[in-house]
């Protein structure tokens, strides 16, 4: 028996929404940082379709595949993999896990979240969400200075190979480096 294209469809937004009211337990922090996110976004004025969606996702991908960074790449790939599934008439959650399967071999609830929400935001914005990381990536540094940069140079060059960590290249640069290039970094109250 064939079903009437509208209600089916509304039937399956429903179902969208069910979905996603199940998949936010657990992640409070992340949804209402994405929730004031949204908001500062604007309002919505509809949902978008994912016939839609996923033609112009797959436009995007052929036109800035090139300059697209990897992330992006990736996002848009799995979102266009959930369109494709929830096409086929699989649900939100059904989808998201699917996706989880293939692209963690396995099972992983925080994952098929993730996927739930980030097609849950391209569905509304038409966009991908802001990202997060990588905002000071311009910030001034020290190691910016090329006599710091060849001092840094040495002193990792007189280590053994593996041996240094993080937190021991900190320490000496504080220690050893700064002070013999005469620098004094201002104390802050931790």
């Amino acid at each position: 028996m064939l079903s009437d294209p509208s209600t089916d469809s509304e039937e399956r937004q429903d179902q969208y929404e069910e979905d996603a009211m199940e998949t936010e337990t657990g992640m409070v922090n992340d949804v209402e940082e994405d929730e004031l996110d949204e908001q500062a976004q604007g309002p919505v004025e509809h949902i978008h379709d994912w016939a839609d969606l996923q033609k112009d996702i797959k436009d995007q991908l052929k036109k800035y595949s090139k300059t697209f960074p990897l992330s992006h790449i990736n996002q848009l790939l799995i979102i266009s993999n959930f369109a494709t599934l929830w096409l086929k008439g699989l649900s939100c959650t059904q989808s998201s896990l699917e996706i989880t399967r293939q692209w963690h071999d396995g099972q992983g609830n925080w994952f098929a979240r993730h996927v739930c929400a980030l097609a849950r935001h391209y569905q509304i914005f038409e966009k991908l969400p802001l990202e997060k990381w990588g905002r000071s990536a311009n910030a001034r540094s020290w190691l910016h200075n090329e006599a710091i940069q060849t001092q840094t140079c040495h002193w990792l060059s007189s280590r053994k190979t593996g041996d240094v960590t993080p937190k021991q290249l900190q320490h000496g640069l504080n220690s050893t480096i700064f002070p013999d290039l005469n620098i004094t970094l201002k104390k802050t109250d931790q």
